[in-house]
C-alpha cells in the first residue's frame, strides 16, 4: 500500500480525526465503507458501516510522522518503507496527475475550512 489508513466505526470519531488533521496541514481522504468481519474460526459476516481515513501524499505522510506518529515500532518500519517507495517513485518520475490535482485541492479546502472558520457563529 502506499498510505497510511485508520478504520473506526465512529462517524463522529472519524470526522474529527480527518479535521485535525486538516488543521495540522495534513491531507487525509474520509470515506465510508461496508465493514465485514472475520472471527477467529473463519466464519465472516456484515458488521455495518466504517469509516476509513487515509493519509497518501508522500509530504503528508511525513508530516504525519514528524507530528503524531507511532508508538510500535513495527509500524514506524512500514512508514519508512513506504516513504522509500514514494521517493523512488518520485525520482523515476512517477507522479501522477491525480496526486498534483489532490495537492492543488488541499491547499483550495484549507481556505474554504479557514472561511467557513471565520464565519461561523457557532464557534
Amino acid at each position: 500500500t502506499n498510505y497510511i489508513e485508520y478504520y473506526t466505526t465512529s462517524k463522529k470519531l472519524a470526522e474529527q480525526i480527518h479535521i485535525m488533521l486538516l488543521n495540522m496541514n495534513i491531507f487525509s481522504s474520509l470515506r465510508e465503507k461496508d465493514a465485514i468481519c472475520v472471527k477467529k474460526d473463519g466464519e465472516r459476516k456484515d458488521c455495518g458501516t466504517c469509516y476509513r481515513i487515509a493519509i497518501s501524499g508522500r509530504y503528508d505522510i511525513i508530516k504525519y510522522i514528524n507530528l503524531i506518529g507511532f508508538i510500535q515500532d513495527y509500524k514506524k518500519s512500514i512508514c519508512i518503507e513506504l516513504l522509500d517507495r514514494l521517493e523512488s517513485r518520485e525520482k523515476n518520475g512517477i507522479i501522477s496527475y491525480q496526486s498534483r490535482i489532490v495537492n492543488g485541492s488541499h491547499v483550495r479546502l484549507k481556505r474554504i475550512y479557514e472561511e467557513f472558520l471565520k464565519a461561523s457563529i457557532f464557534l
